[in-house]
């Protein structure tokens, strides 16, 4: 009986002693949150600050230690960017600097100029923490300039309507994300939001192209429409469209763009170049764009180069001056807080019933804007 007993106080003492244990580790652990590494970003206020002292006392020497010595960026190197930023500050009496934005993923950042006249927009790359995140541009040397006898290949324009609240949308929006990474500025693509949480009315396109209600569905070049969307399908059917329509000649070009902004409107001119033969009802297409919102759609993607606001210019047939002519127009901005603002403008043929033979895009082009507040 005694050795029972004790045998029963062995286990009990055994199991006293295991639950203390595990009740040391269980209780004593401190749940703490994750720390947030924001050392690139304290960086880059560093250099927005150390850069605006520098601007001031045209010092060059207290911002050279931001860049590496392999920086390259449009053909600039370390020496020759340093320089043209203090070119711009050179005699003016007004000079600010501001950090715009920053992705700590990509370690890619946009900072601002203001000298009392203009204002420049830097993109920039940085390279990893370990170096410091020393500045190395884009990589890129600088555009071989085009040469006046070659014509020029017309951009392609799809415009996709979606809805945050349409499961097969994603496979759309992915697909054309990644052949815009592929494709570069050969295309742009524009997506439509129609009932959810952006509040814009397209159905009034949507019904021109006489296009089906069911989304996704979008329009190539003014020509093609290409309903529905699926995991494998979209991308290889996205990309062969686009592909057959990249070596085509632009009938219309763009140069002299220029905007300016206040608290209510934006006002933008552009001058287009006639190359080819153009349709009798053409219009100077364009909207305003989000190219990155903190909106996900179905999949929990994040709704990129959304349209906010759009809007067309009707182009006289004889407004053209020789082959060219100027365009102007202002509108009212949207009440939306933008993230990343663009304005998309096309040419395009518009005639009063949809023709898929003759309302094409005849060239689109892209330009960053900065919106007042």
């Amino acid at each position: 009986m005694k050795k029972i007993m004790s045998m029963r106080w062995a286990i009990a003492l055994l199991i006293i002693a295991t639950l203390s244990l595990v009740s040391c580790d269980r209780f004593d652990h401190k749940f703490e949150p994750p720390v947030i590494d924001n050392s690139f970003e304290l960086h880059l206020k560093e250099y927005i600050k150390v850069l605006q002292e520098a601007l001031q006392s045209l010092d060059a020497t207290l911002i050279d230690r931001f860049f590496s010595d392999s920086y390259l960026n449009n053909g600039l190197s370390k020496s020759e960017q340093i320089e043209f930023i203090f070119s711009l500050a050179e005699d003016k009496e007004v000079v600010e600097t501001e950090l715009m934005a920053f992705n700590i993923d990509k370690r890619s950042f946009t900072y601002s100029l203001f000298n009392g006249e203009d204002e420049h927009i830097f993109d920039e790359y940085a390279d990893t923490k370990d170096s410091g995140f020393l500045f190395i541009g884009d990589g890129e040397d600088a555009d071989e300039p085009d040469d006046p006898d070659e014509p020029e290949n017309a951009k392609i324009l799809v415009e996709l309507f979606t809805g945050t609240w349409c499961p097969n949308c994603p496979y759309v929006e992915s697909a054309l994300d990644r052949l815009k990474d592929e494709l570069g500025n050969s295309f742009y693509y524009l997506e439509y939001h129609i009932m959810d949480q952006f509040n814009t009315n397209h159905t009034d396109l949507l019904g021109y192209y006489n296009l089906p209600s069911s989304l996704p569905v979008s329009m190539i070049q003014g020509e093609l429409s290409i309903p529905t969307g699926s995991a494998d399908g979209s991308y290889p059917q996205y990309k062969y469209a686009i592909e057959q329509r990249l070596n085509t000649e632009a009938k219309v070009l763009f140069s002299e763009f220029d905007y300016s902004t206040n608290d209510e409107e934006l006002s933008f001119a552009v001058k287009l170049k006639k190359t080819g033969e153009l349709g009798s009802k053409l219009e100077l297409r364009y909207a305003l764009i989000d190219k990155e919102t903190s909106v996900k759609n179905s999949a929990g993607d994040f709704c990129a180069n959304v349209v906010i606001k759009k809007g067309s210019v009707t182009i006289d047939e004889d407004a053209f001056e020789g082959d060219t002519v100027l365009i102007t127009t202002d509108f009212i901005k949207p009440s939306y807080n933008f993230t990343s603002p663009s304005l998309t403008i096309w040419v395009q043929n518009i005639e009063d019933n949809y023709d898929s033979s003759t309302c094409v895009v005849y060239n689109v082009d892209e330009y960053p804007v900065l919106l007042v507040d």
